[in-house]
């Protein structure tokens, strides 16, 4: 009969990364995560030298799996909208994650969490670039498209974090949340086009309508001054225009 499975230091830095969601950086205790392992403390350090490289080791795991990995598997997806579809689903859909990045966000004072951070929203942002440069936007547009969708990610969690009942629970809603954000950051060149033809549009005909109001006013008000009193109608249109 086989014994029990000897822990390896993914173990320990995937059990960091259940405490971190569950009660922040200053949840990771060696002894209570050894606890939750089945193990003891002692074994520990057959792994690590301290609690500090620990921490290091979940927030690189986590790097690796929220960032690195994801932003390999969606570079192979050409159309962007589909993209970046694919990249709410796995990204907003995620709760655990989620609570790890907020509790990873509360913690500017640990300089190696604020590295790995920095790490992750420029390798993040620079994906978001590439996906709104490829939907038409220029670089200034696609920049602050970016910036918009990454701060409604993170703020969806730290959201949760404080008022639970603020955030979609159910996949339906987090579904209507995703596409109503996307249909607002991601429609394509053509369609903004349009908009902006409409605009114009309705715009030509508000000008076109106050001249011939200003035109209508005039002739009233010619007509008034030719009659004299014989213009009580036109006093009185020229007064309602």
């Amino acid at each position: 009969m086989a014994g029990p499975r000897k822990l390896q230091p993914e173990d320990w830095s995937r059990a960091a990364l259940d405490a971190i969601a569950s009660g922040g950086v200053s949840a990771v205790a060696v002894e209570a995560i050894a606890l939750s392992l089945g193990v003891s403390k002692g074994s520990f350090y057959w792994h690590f030298p301290d609690r500090a490289a620990l921490v290091k080791a979940a927030v690189e795991m986590w790097e690796d799996a929220r960032s690195g990995s994801i932003i390999n598997e969606l570079s192979g997806i050409a159309d962007p909208r589909a993209r970046l579809q694919r990249l709410c689903a796995i990204a907003f859909t995620d709760a655990k994650a989620g609570r790890i990045e907020a509790a990873l966000i509360a913690r500017p004072d640990d300089p190696m969490v604020t590295k790995a951070l920095r790490r992750v929203t420029e390798d993040r942002m620079a994906f978001l670039d590439r996906a709104f440069a490829d939907l038409g936007f220029d670089k200034r547009q696609a920049r602050a498209r970016s910036l918009l969708f990454y701060g409604a990610y993170l703020g969806l969690f730290v959201v949760r974090e404080g008022n639970a009942d603020a955030v979609p629970a159910d996949a339906g809603g987090l579904t209507v949340f995703v596409d109503d954000l996307l249909d607002l950051l991601a429609a394509p060149a053509s369609a903004r086009v349009g908009r902006r033809s409409e605009a114009a549009g309705l715009l030509l005909a508000l000008r076109q309508s106050e001249s011939a109001l200003e035109l209508a006013r005039g002739r009233a008000l010619a007509y008034l001054n030719h009659h004299g009193p014989a213009g009580k109608a036109a006093r009185e249109l020229a007064a309602a225009l």
